[in-house]
C-alpha cells in the first residue's frame, strides 16, 4: 500500500515541494494513520526501481515471491507459432497498411509534379 503511495506521489514531488526524505515521511504518516505500527516493508528491488535507494525512513527488506512460471498467461495467447506475424504487413499490429484500407483517401499530387 505504501509502495503504491510512494510510486504515485513520486511523480508529483516537485508540485508538492518534497524531497525523497519528505515524501517518505509523508508516506509513513499515511501508514500510521491507516493503523500500521511501523512503516510497511518495501522490497529492495522496488525501492531501487523507484530511485529511493538510501532514503532515510524506508523500511527496506526482501519480500519472498512465488517463482514465476514460463507458461504464457491464458489471455496472452497470440499467434506465436509463426513468430507473432499476423499477415503480410505486420508493422501495424495486424491491420492493413493505411493505403490498403477501404475508404482511405488518396493523396492528391500537386499540379506539375509526377
Amino acid at each position: 500500500m505504501t509502495c503504491r503511495y510512494l510510486g504515485y506521489h513520486k511523480s508529483f514531488m516537485k508540485q508538492l515541494r518534497l524531497d525523497p526524505v519528505g515524501l517518505v515521511a509523508v508516506a509513513n504518516e499515511y501508514a500510521a494513520a491507516m493503523g500500521c505500527s511501523e512503516p510497511p516493508v518495501i522490497d529492495k528491488q522496488v525501492v531501487g526501481k523507484m530511485g529511493l535507494r538510501g532514503t532515510k525512513g524506508l523500511n527496506v527488506g526482501v519480500i519472498d515471491r512465488p517463482p514465476r512460471s514460463n507458461k504464457p498467461h491464458p489471455g496472452n495467447q497470440t499467434a506465436r507459432s509463426n513468430g507473432g506475424a499476423k499477415g503480410p504487413d505486420t508493422g501495424n499490429a495486424g491491420r492493413p497498411a493505411r493505403h490498403n484500407r477501404p475508404g482511405a483517401k488518396k493523396q492528391q499530387q500537386k499540379p506539375g509534379t509526377q
